[in-house]
């Protein structure tokens, strides 16, 4: 079969170790992290989204698709996602992996919890994020760190859905409604 071109992120990640054999540490445990993460992309629940509005001034102006959800509406996607990003993210930080093994228990037993952290990562919410890590006992910084790894395969198994999003009469002009090219 003839080959498409398109690399696996394994295989790229491979070739990059091979390339820069002095970083291959680095290389093989972040690989590990981006695996997982685009293995979940498409196992994760989605969420129901289709009846959202999107104001076309405000996006135009530069807010993401993702303001116009409701950020708990990601919420067992970002929890399936976080029980199983977070020991990855343990196995490269073993410094961490006790923390975010509690993050994880709090994130199970706490959904009010669960909704700040959401707001945070999804909203840019500094006050939620400052609320969640005081009520968690750690830094702020670390907990965002934490949660971009476990939102980032959310937000990208909802690429399709969020894309949809935008009105139809955007796409539809001279220029992309994303970038404005």
């Amino acid at each position: 079969m003839p080959s498409t071109g398109i690399q696996t992120k394994e295989s790229a990640l491979n070739l990059l170790a091979k390339r820069h054999e002095p970083f291959r540490e680095i290389i093989d445990r972040f690989g590990l992290l981006l695996c997982r993460q685009a293995e979940l992309r498409t196992e994760l629940p989605l969420a129901d989204i289709d009846s959202v509005t999107v104001d076309e001034d405000r996006f135009l102006g530069g807010e993401a698709l993702v303001s116009f959800v409701d950020s708990e509406a990601f919420v067992p996607a970002f929890k399936a996602a976080a029980l199983r990003v977070w020991p990855v993210t343990g196995v490269i930080f073993p410094a961490l992996a006790d923390s975010l093994a509690d993050l994880g228990r709090k994130l199970d037993a706490d959904q009010a919890w669960t909704n700040l952290c959401l707001k945070a990562v999804v909203h840019g919410d500094a006050e939620a994020l400052d609320s969640a890590a005081a009520q968690a006992g750690i830094s702020p910084d670390f907990l965002l760190i934490a949660l971009r790894a476990a939102y980032a395969p959310c937000v990208a198994a909802h690429k399709q859905a969020l894309t949809a999003l935008a009105p139809v009469e955007l796409w539809r002009k001279a220029y992309c409604p994303v970038c404005g090219s």
